[in-house]
């Protein structure tokens, strides 16, 4: 049986959108997609709905690989993304550009029957990055359950946001990532305050500094630990953030 993948297409040309779904016949997926090709449209696309992957073209007349990656990341949705060039060329300079920008991998019209290979690898990858970040989580549970905390785990914004609204009691503390799927962990944090004003953030990443500056967490008098930590490090920061006085989101 054909597995289903829901597929987000930036291409501006019908042509070579049709020329890159046509590579799914060599393979087991039966894909659902959607063609974007402008920022607005994406944005849209990425926050309203679920998607498995992402394949782009490089360069199109209002948008173009690039520019649609770093969209990809500014809403923290972690999405396998691949260029996919059918039409024009591009440049060895360009293509080790984009790959290091940030593209999982790059498929040229003379390759194009990698494409389903690419994809089966690129999955795989995505699920263990997953994986990972549920274990950092359920041990940063089972860590603050030992010291004697009551702790709430939510595994995406949205139900962070359903635990709070329906956890009369106080809660002390949010421990957060700074990137989330559909929005930042500083965004999460000013949702949830104005039914649980007493909150306190602990924000956490293993990206660096300057690939989360623009998510405002850097910022003077917010709390931050970088991953990876140590229980004992984690524990003090958590014990640090409880005993200030007052907290900012």
């Amino acid at each position: 049986m054909r597995k289903p993948l829901r597929v987000l297409i930036v291409e501006e040309s019908e042509r070579d959108a049709s020329t890159i779904l046509t590579q799914f016949r060599h393979g087991d997926y039966d894909p659902v997609f959607e063609h974007v090709e402008t920022p607005e449209a994406m944005k849209t696309a990425l926050t309203t709905q679920t998607w498995d992957i992402v394949l782009s073209n490089y360069r199109i007349s209002r948008f173009g690989a690039l520019a649609a990656l770093a969209l990809l990341k500014e809403t923290g949705i972690d999405l396998p993304f691949i260029i996919v060039i059918v039409s024009e060329g591009i440049g060895e300079e360009t293509a080790v550009a984009a790959i290091k920008a940030g593209a999982h991998d790059l498929i040229v019209k003379s390759d194009l029957e990698r494409l389903i290979s690419a994809i089966d690898h690129e999955l795989k990858e995505a699920e263990a990055r997953r994986k990972r970040k549920d274990e950092v989580r359920k041990l940063a549970a089972r860590i603050l359950r030992r010291q004697g905390y009551k702790v709430l785990e939510a595994f995406h914004p949205g139900e962070a946001a359903i635990l709070c609204e329906q956890h009369t009691e106080a809660i002390h503390l949010m421990f957060t990532d700074v990137v989330l799927p559909i929005m930042s962990g500083r965004k999460l944090a000013e949702e949830l305050l104005p039914t649980h004003p007493e909150i306190k953030v602990l924000y956490m990443s293993g990206y660096t500094d300057n690939a989360i500056a623009h998510h405002g967490v850097l910022e003077k008098g917010l709390n931050y630990i970088q991953k990876p930590f140590t229980v004992g490090g984690l524990v003090r920061k958590i014990r640090e953030v409880l005993d200030k006085k007052s907290a900012a989101a």
